[in-house]
């Protein structure tokens, strides 16, 4: 049974899955000191853990479907003893994800900003997906506390990068393509349906105004892809006037505030000013868009 591993006698061997997109989390994968055996820890899992051997583990990396860190960690003591403080996961960040946030991905900054869950830079080993045929080391960011846990942190970059978005929305040229990456990096980090409508929203105007690199496919009908493959199937109750009535809005909105001539402004008060003209019409928005929680 997972309450009777003691931590002294466990190290964060690495994760389920490989990372695919900017971000995400999953079951970590420890390793048990004592036997060399490796186990998924999952609350979910009947009968207790299901252990694994040293061949078994390396085939399941060999084959995709596990990640190794190159240098084991040690396991939260919050998490113990198991599982009273919810499901662990293993939090996980590729470099690209702080870059917006963090010019140059600042090592310091980031471990200075993201303290309060303890993330890390680690070298990982996985078949990744750019070759399926060798595995291969790559940098990442991880952190290993409760799913909740997980999940608030995650949620709280997400709106970040939201707020960022609307910062640079209301520039005189707006970068579509970077806009398109902001909303894409936040759309992987949300959690709460609210913020991930209001980032598929913005997401779909930044594909409507970026250069399309695929001249085949209209910006209109990519817009239209995103909204009958993607956002239609997770809020049922919004149809497509109303998605597109939300992209106007968001244009509209930054408009408005280019109109109060705010180019001299400091970022402070121009995020200040861009909260005020957005709260009334996103709080409304709340109200009348029934999200189904995944």
């Amino acid at each position: 049974m997972l309450a009777d591993l003691a931590r002294d006698d466990l190290e964060l061997w690495g994760f389920d899955g490989v990372p695919t997109v900017a971000c995400g989390f999953s079951l970590p994968i420890v390793r048990h000191k004592s036997s060399d055996r490796f186990c998924a820890l999952s609350v979910a899992r009947r009968g207790g853990p299901g252990w694994s051997s040293r061949s078994e583990i390396e085939e399941h990396l060999r084959l995709g479907r596990v990640t190794r860190l190159t240098e084991p960690l040690v396991l939260p003591e919050r998490l113990f003893p198991l599982p009273s403080s919810g499901q662990p996961v293993v939090a996980w960040a590729q470099p690209i994800f702080w870059l917006s946030v963090f010019p140059e991905n600042d090592e310091q900054a980031i471990l200075c900003y993201t303290r309060e869950l303890g993330w890390q830079k680690q070298t990982v080993e996985s078949l990744f997906v750019i070759d399926k045929r060798t595995l291969q080391n790559s940098f990442l960011w991880v952190a290993c506390a409760s799913k909740a846990e997980v999940e608030h942190d995650l949620d709280s970059w997400a709106r970040k990068y939201l707020n960022l978005y609307d910062v640079q929305l209301v520039t005189a040229a707006p970068n579509w393509r970077w806009l398109e990456a902001l909303a894409d990096h936040g759309l992987c980090a949300a959690r709460s349906p609210a913020t991930r409508y209001h980032l598929y929203v913005r997401y779909g105007t930044a594909m409507y105004y970026s250069n399309v690199t695929r001249p085949a496919v209209g910006p209109l009908e990519r817009c239209t892809q995103l909204f009958r493959v993607v956002v239609k199937n997770e809020f049922p109750t919004v149809d497509w006037e109303r998605f597109r009535a939300d992209m106007v809005a968001v244009v509209t909105r930054s408009r408005d505030v280019l109109r109060l001539e705010v180019e001299t402004d400091s970022i402070q008060a121009l995020s200040e000013r861009i909260a005020q003209t957005s709260a009334a019409p996103i709080a409304q928005q709340q109200r009348a868009v029934q999200v189904q929680v995944p």
